[in-house]
């Protein structure tokens, strides 16, 4: 009679690593690249997971590139020793909105090829290097085809696109699976637009993503983003509100919504490219007990007592070293007990 442990020492020869016992693959955990911004990060379970798959889609100025390019500041502070590639096919990237994230512009190698065949070469090729961490894919619906790009306009290529998207996916996760094996995770971040879907009810509009099914099959986690509302400051936008809906989440929690608000214009001692996540952190910090009442005024820890949680946020924002220490502890609590993150108003059913 044959046993399996006489079958695996053959599937190993044949297939080395192939084949592990679930305990083997519990013992390894997913990692995570930060962004800064609280809700994000809260709702995430601390950032995107590394190692994997992500992807931000949304309307255009809904946040998904600023917030890659966070992220990829983020993940060049964590790992001095590792580089970034910005696949830029939209070919917009600007160097000065980048600079207000602290993007170390030496280790985020940036790429902008005319089609989509070409981009796709120069990514498998660099995701095999040893100090490539993460990629950014800018976006995924203008990864344009050789053959559409060179043909006639009244020339029509149903699928094309998807199919050098699906493509890609086939041929780069065997890569990151490998590498991620050798303990050399490399993240991916594709962002993305949203189209009207043609059909359906009236009432109900559907959207969908250019590129095809299968990158929402193999992300782990898929975000979308909306833009809520700007505001003005003496007529001009100073700040934009954004708001997130974890859509899929394989390493956390989904169907999870929040709101968080970038600054656009330098005011009120903020910079562009700042967010304003005082209030939210402060609210947080009550939840967790870490900023708790003393009699009429507040206090955090063993701090100086403040008389009114308007001056302990000036306080706050006016020792931002003070703030962030603050909003690490509160952040670090919150991902132990998932229920001190949510928010009753919103206990009613998801559809999906």
């Amino acid at each position: 009679m044959t046993k399996f442990l006489d079958i695996k020492k053959k599937i190993d020869k044949e297939h080395p690593d192939v084949l592990k016992s679930a305990k083997e693959l519990s013992a390894v955990s997913i990692g995570r690249i930060p962004s800064g911004v609280f809700i994000f990060d809260l709702l995430t379970g601390g950032g995107i997971p590394a190692g994997r798959i992500s992807i931000f889609h949304g309307i255009e100025s809904s946040g998904k590139s600023s917030l890659a390019l966070r992220l990829t500041a983020q993940f060049l502070r964590q790992h001095p020793d590792q580089m970034v590639l910005y696949a830029d096919f939209e070919q917009t990237y600007d160097h000065e909105w980048a600079k207000n994230f602290g993007i170390d512009e030496n280790r985020c190698q940036v790429i902008q090829p005319d089609y989509g065949e070409s981009g796709v070469d120069i990514i498998l090729e660099v995701c095999k290097a040893d100090d490539i961490g993460m990629i950014v894919i800018d976006s995924i619906a203008m990864m344009i085809p050789t053959a559409e790009g060179e043909a006639s306009m009244s020339d029509d290529f149903v699928g094309l696109q998807a199919r050098l998207v699906n493509k890609m996916l086939r041929r780069i996760i065997p890569i990151t699976s490998k590498a991620r094996d050798l303990g050399k995770p490399v993240t991916l971040l594709f962002i993305n637009q949203v189209r009207a879907k043609i059909g359906g009810r009236s009432f109900q509009p559907q959207v969908s993503m250019p590129g095809g099914f299968m990158q929402k099959l193999v992300a782990t986690l898929n975000i979308r983003f909306y833009t809520k509302m700007y505001t003005k400051v003496a007529g001009i936008p100073a700040k934009v509100t954004h708001t997130i809906t974890l859509e899929k989440n394989k390493a956390g929690l989904a169907k999870r919504s929040g709101e968080y608000t970038v600054i656009l214009a330098p005011h009120q001692g903020f910079k562009a490219g700042d967010v304003d996540d005082l209030a939210v952190v402060i609210e947080y910090g009550k939840k967790t007990g870490l900023l708790v009442k003393d009699g009429a005024g507040w206090r955090i820890g063993k701090s100086d007592k403040f008389p009114n949680l308007a001056e302990l946020g000036r306080y706050l924002k006016a020792h931002p070293g003070e703030f962030n220490a603050f909003k690490d502890a509160v952040l670090k609590i919150c991902l132990t007990d998932v229920f001190l993150s949510g928010n009753p108003d919103d206990d009613k059913d998801v559809e999906g």
